[in-house]
């Protein structure tokens, strides 16, 4: 290559790939956004100075003033609106998406058993456990249909045990799942010792409300009766009993 005396020849140029140079990937969405805020700018200066003249020449105050004053109020305008109108989807977003889920319905179980088909009400909310294993309503359900309607005690604790157990019960099914506990045990399957534990359980889980109160009062007297066993008064279930037939009396 030629070059006048004295000078050296420029260095050779690099040839960069195609795909190693650097490209402003996302700058027409960048451009595009600036130019719809240009457009809403311009458009709310339009109009609110057009509309502040008018105002301004019909009431004497001058149309350049009126001009200043409209452009200022619509540009002000079209911004509160813009940002009130992303305020309220944003919102409306966030809502919907805390909102609470719909509470499970098991309609085809109820509907067998209000139809008398027990075991096949028991049955499906059986399938309904399986399907929700947190869920304690089904637990509950099965627990009751077992006392109420098939008269199977046993199954019946059972039940209202897994319900604690196995679910994620709250604290207001939980308190009622363990008082349905000890009116079986006392009244149906008459085991007071299993009775007992429940209430201290509830005494322990509930401190303080008109449930542990009265769960207290009734443990201090079966506890009494367990100790008068040792004392020939009979054994804790049949001072149960005959208490309760008292009781009745």
């Amino acid at each position: 290559m030629v070059t006048e005396r004295g000078s050296r020849p420029p260095p050779p140029q690099r040839h960069i790939p195609p795909r190693q140079r650097d490209y402003p990937r996302r700058a027409g969405k960048a451009k595009s956004g600036d130019a719809a805020e240009r457009v809403y700018a311009a458009g709310s200066l339009f109009i609110g100075g057009l509309f502040g003249g008018l105002v301004g020449w019909r009431y004497g105050l001058g149309i350049f003033p009126g001009l200043l004053l409209g452009a200022l109020v619509g540009f002000l305008t079209v911004r509160l609106v813009l940002a009130g109108a992303v305020k309220l989807v944003m919102g409306g977003v966030v809502q919907s998406g805390k909102s609470t889920p719909r509470k499970r319905e098991y309609s085809h179980a109820e509907s067998l058993a209000v139809r008398g088909e027990f075991k096949e009400a028991i049955a499906a909310y059986e399938q309904c456990c399986r399907e929700f294993p947190r869920d304690p309503e089904p637990y509950l359900r099965i627990a009751r249909l077992y006392r109420d309607e098939l008269k199977r005690y046993e199954a019946a604790a059972l039940w209202f045990g897994r319900a604690r157990a196995d679910a994620k019960i709250d604290a207001g099914r939980e308190l009622m799942a363990t008082q349905e506990l000890i009116e079986l045990y006392q009244h149906k399957l008459h085991s007071p010792r299993k009775a007992i534990a429940e209430l201290a359980l509830l005494c322990r889980k509930f401190p303080g409300t008109p449930a542990a109160d009265a769960a207290e009062r009734e443990l201090r007297e079966m506890r009494t009766m367990l100790a008068r066993e040792d004392e020939d008064a009979g054994s804790l279930t049949a001072q149960f009993r005959k208490r309760r037939g008292g009781a009745e009396s």
